[in-house]
């Protein structure tokens, strides 16, 4: 069956009395809210209005709801018939966590000096204590009237006779569960730029430093001379830093004075480009010579194409050429965009997973190239596109009479991003060919294909091992099934 709902659009199989399902699961994580929102449900549906105080809406009445990115209906159409449905049961209670985020800690001499921000109220922020930090309250300024952006926190901690950390932890306790932050504890620098000037001939520069070490100025590798450089330069940088190996300070460059730049002259006027290089001469007017043969060339492909992404290919290195036409001779079938341009691009095609239970072909796509001039084509030249392919496991499975099948597994694309458009599809299959189930790969990477009634495991005779395909070409087995 097909189903449009409020963030999109899927297939399902359904068994004889129209049932099936759809699961997708976001590993929650204590005090972390941006995880759960990172699947391909969302935003959250609500009713809008009416709704109890503080809750999307009551999850025992039926409801229309607001909120979907595309529709607020749900539809089904299969062959022969369509329903559509404006009623949801939707059950959340809206947070009120304000967070907090840890903006630096900042080792001085015998303190230890941390900024926070925060939309918690004042007397809810602390730096948990660890190793040699005590517990300790923020302070908190009131916000302006009308502010809309968090406040400021800030706490000074002795830490005389005491170990300095390496790292700090805040703690919103308002929040419920109560939310953290954690930064590095960094030390201010002990060298101190006091003047950095250009004169219009001279980059001045002026440093002290509490440490021994000589300085110099970064970028130039001139050395500080009692505690002064002067650089002659006629293009000063923006800001100048100082070093001594170890630490380093920057400040921002001043101008005191200087001659005007002078004013260039007309900007000359671009020569059209002639066209393709012609070789050999002569050459007619835009373009090769009619009797010149052009020769097709297409730059190296070093890169594998995974199904769903798109390559550029190169062909504008061909001589005595003002035409491409691209084709497919071979190999994974690709959809070719622009196949009369210089530089078209490829996109391999999806597997079926419900077409075929045998591992998918993902060999190289075989790309020609036939540059011609408009009387005279060329040798026709080819390139191979390797074929990237998902990687498939079987983490777990078994099967229960009666009760249940459930197989478990991940699919992601190496060096590839967990989150893809379209979502990638899995389909099961026992060893003797059987469709087990499909299921979406979510963005974790991880699958599950369950199947829940009576009647749909019966129908499926007892297995051990199954085989697994993917619409992006990836394959696994697994014989570990366990039956009951």
């Amino acid at each position: 069956m097909h189903f449009d709902h409020p963030y999109g659009s899927i297939d399902i199989d359904t068994d004889s009395s129209g049932k099936g399902r759809l699961v997708e699961d976001v590993s929650p994580a204590t005090g972390n809210f941006t995880t759960a929102l990172k699947g391909n449900i969302g935003p959250f549906l609500s009713w809008g209005a009416g709704a109890p105080a503080g809750y999307v809406g009551d999850p025992a009445i039926e409801h229309t709801v607001v909120g979907g990115p595309l529709r607020n209906t749900f539809d089904a159409t299969w062959t022969g018939g369509a329903a559509t449905q404006n009623l949801f049961t939707v059950q959340g209670k809206i947070a009120t966590n304000s967070g907090v985020t840890v903006d630096a800690a900042v080792a001085n001499g015998n303190f230890l000096d941390v900024f926070a921000s925060s939309e918690a109220d004042p007397g809810e922020l602390y730096v948990a204590a660890g190793g040699d930090v005590p517990s300790t309250p923020m302070q908190a300024d009131a916000p302006a009237p009308g502010a809309t952006t968090p406040r400021s926190f800030y706490a000074r901690i002795d830490m005389t006779g005491k170990s300095m950390p390496s790292k700090i932890t805040v703690r919103n306790i308002g929040d419920s569960p109560a939310s953290s932050g954690e930064v590095d504890v960094t030390r201010p620098s002990g060298i101190t730029v006091t003047d950095a000037s250009y004169d219009g001939t001279t980059l001045h520069v002026r440093a002290t430093s509490t440490g021994t070490a000589p300085l110099t100025v970064s970028g130039y590798g001139t050395a500080l001379t009692d505690g002064v450089a002067d650089i002659a330069t006629t293009a000063p940088p923006r800001t100048v830093s100082v070093t001594d190996g170890t630490d380093k300070a920057t400040a921002q460059v001043r101008i005191t004075d200087g001659a005007v730049t002078p004013a260039g002259l007309p900007p000359v006027a671009v020569t059209p480009d002639p066209g393709p290089i012609c070789d050999p001469a002569p050459c007619s007017a835009g373009g090769p010579a009619p009797d010149a043969t052009p020769t097709a060339i297409i730059a190296p492909v070093t890169a594998s194409l995974a199904r769903g992404d798109t390559l550029a290919l190169d062909g504008s290195g061909s001589t005595n050429s003002t035409g491409w036409k691209w084709t497919q001779v071979g190999g994974t079938p690709v959809t070719i965009t622009g196949d009369t341009a210089a530089k078209p691009t490829i996109k391999p095609a999806f597997v079926d997973p419900k077409a075929a239970s045998t591992q998918p072909a993902n060999d190289p796509a075989v790309i020609q190239l036939v540059s011609s001039n408009g009387t005279t084509s060329s040798a026709p030249v080819t390139v191979s596109v390797p074929i990237k392919p998902d990687t498939v496991t079987v983490g777990s499975g078994r099967y229960k009479a009666g009760t249940e099948i459930r197989i478990d597994g991940t699919s992601t694309v190496p060096g590839g991003s967990l989150i893809l458009t379209p979502p990638t599809t899995v389909a099961v299959y026992t060893a003797a060919g059987q469709l087990v189930g499909t299921a979406q790969v979510d963005t974790t990477g991880a699958w599950s294909v369950r199947v829940r009634t009576a009647a749909e495991v019966n129908a499926i005779p007892p297995f051990t091992s199954v085989r697994v395909v993917s619409s992006r070409g990836g394959f696994a087995t697994f014989n570990g099934v366990t039956t009951k």
